[in-house]
């Protein structure tokens, strides 16, 4: 989930043992130097950041409670990009995920299951960079499910992805026979 920053000199992405998620955190790679530097450390997935367009903090999805346990649903945090200044901007049972901050710097565009209220039936909702106004942009039907929110140059559009099979985007035993139901996967546009 690598994402770069508007000046195109550093890179944040989610980074950690495959086999142990728990131990997935946000590093910053700046390009010119290449030099890398871990922003998170702690004991729950954080992953999915993206850069403010003053490239001064990153906002990511992070598996936390408010205690800083391991939770079963994501909710979105904002950091500055020495580590200081964590704050939770949403804070739901549903999980709010994949963050993306709008160019304009206003507001933060996010996949979340608040609405649905079931795992694996994501819409795209947007909120102010503060956390406050969240608001919904999409509607799914049956397992349709929208990730990965995009924003136009000037704001005023977000592109996403949704998947619109047959069952959960992720239920499957055998990728090599299930492909085809769990490949329909389609480019959406939304004001």
């Amino acid at each position: 989930n690598p994402a770069l920053s508007f000046d195109g000199k550093k890179v944040a992405f989610n980074g950690g043992d495959e086999n142990n998620q728990l131990n997935w955190e946000i590093y910053l790679l700046d390009l010119e130097k290449g030099e890398e530097f871990q922003l998170t450390s702690n004991n729950v997935i954080d992953a999915h950041p993206d850069w403010s367009p003053a490239g001064s903090k990153i906002v990511f999805g992070s598996f936390r409670d408010a205690a800083g346990h391991p939770a079963g649903a994501a909710d979105i945090y904002v950091v500055n990009i020495d580590g200081s200044g964590l704050a939770q901007l949403t804070n739901t049972e549903w999980e709010d995920n994949d963050p993306e901050w709008s160019p304009d710097g206003s507001r933060i565009a996010f996949k979340s299951t608040r609405n649905t209220q079931q795992g694996g039936r994501e819409e795209i909702y947007v909120m102010s960079s503060d956390g406050t106004n969240p608001q919904r942009l999409t509607t799914t039907n049956g397992w349709q499910s929208d990730h990965d929110p995009s924003w136009s140059p000037n704001s005023d559009q977000i592109l996403f992805t949704r998947f619109e099979g047959n069952k959960i985007w992720f239920d499957t035993t055998n990728f090599a026979e299930d492909w085809e139901e769990l490949t329909p996967w389609n480019v959406h546009r939304v004001d």
